[in-house]
């Protein structure tokens, strides 16, 4: 007595094939020969599944409940606020905010150490322009005296340090917030926020599109996390940070982030939402620049490529006339 057993595999095309294997129940060899069959078919599934990279869009993934959460609480809190040109948001607590410990000493002590090695390697210029320009482009003020830690108002420091960028030919030094630094009650301020989903389209999808055409453009949003800002005081006292100039002989003094810091750990995610739901918001104004920003954007730069220098001039003008309508 003969059994049939089907097994399936797919083509190029995705469409499916049946292979119809006839095998007597006598034969010992049976599983042998199945597991062989089904070891090809996993090879060929994964040769085409290797040819479409970057051509046949994956299946969206299932969002975790987290991530679901996470966009739920997003488009309450985020807005557009046409006057000022610039999208606004909130921290994403996943819990309390009252469990973050304040965390002043251990970040007096890192400013110290970060002042140390300005001194030592004699880049005290090059840092202080940094918190400078945080204070002239609007990312932090300095916090009033009737606000200030020794009030006992609900706050907490972040630790902070610079990273150097010798080879950058704009931004030398970017302040980076350790936000993953453990406070006093063992929790940090990422340990208590949604992280969000990864909006970021196929890296090799990017490639593919940077070199299908004969004229190749790329771009770069500059400090995309910071023109992002925060409505809430309750949130941006939760940003605080200590600075004195590298003057060892005065107070430090406390400012407060009003915006997406590097380091936090849903930066990246609020800051792309805020970015896709821009271009979805102007897409009948500019529908190519929609289109790149959608999905030609990994993170804060845009690579792409064009038939012609006239068509790359279109779009570029199409993605600086719709980000600038975001501050950015």
């Amino acid at each position: 007595m003969n059994a049939e057993y089907e097994t399936y595999c797919k083509n190029d095309f995705n469409q499916i094939n049946p292979l119809v294997l006839t095998m007597s129940e006598s034969d010992n060899s049976t599983n042998t020969k199945m597991s062989s069959i089904t070891n090809v078919l996993k090879k060929l599934t994964m040769f085409w599944g290797l040819e479409h990279i970057g051509i046949q869009k994956d299946s969206d993934h299932d969002k975790t409940l987290d991530e679901i959460d996470a966009e739920i609480m997003m488009k309450d809190v985020t807005f557009y606020d046409v006057k000022n040109q610039r999208w606004y948001t909130s921290l994403l607590w996943k819990k309390p905010r009252t469990l973050l410990g304040k965390n002043y000493h251990k970040s007096l002590t890192i400013m110290k150490s970060v002042e140390r090695g300005a001194i030592a390697k004699n880049t005290k210029e090059v840092i202080n322009e940094v918190f400078t320009d945080f204070l002239d482009s609007n990312f932090a003020e300095i916090v009033p005296p009737d606000e200030q830690f020794k009030t006992g108002i609900a706050c907490s420091f972040i630790p902070k340090h610079a990273v150097y960028r010798k080879e950058a030919t704009t931004t030398k030094c970017r302040m980076v917030l350790n936000c993953s630094s453990a406070t006093e009650t063992s929790y940090s301020l990422n340990d208590l926020l949604y992280k969000g989903e990864l909006l970021l389209p196929d890296f090799v999808s990017l490639l593919i599109q940077f070199r299908i055409h004969a004229t190749a453009c790329c771009s770069d949003i500059t400090k995309m996390f910071l023109q992002i800002h925060l409505h809430s005081k309750e949130d941006t006292n939760m940003l605080r940070y200590l600075w004195r100039d590298c003057d060892i002989a005065v107070e430090p003094v406390e400012y407060r982030l009003r915006v997406l810091p590097f380091g936090m750990i849903s930066s990246p995610y609020q800051s792309m939402y805020c970015l896709r739901e821009h271009a979805k918001v102007n897409g009948n104004k500019f529908p190519i620049a929609q289109d790149l920003i959608l999905n030609s954007i990994y993170m804060d730069d845009m690579v792409s490529s064009f038939e012609s220098t006239n068509k790359a001039a279109i779009a570029a003008n199409q993605v600086h006339t719709l980000l600038s309508s975001a501050s950015m």
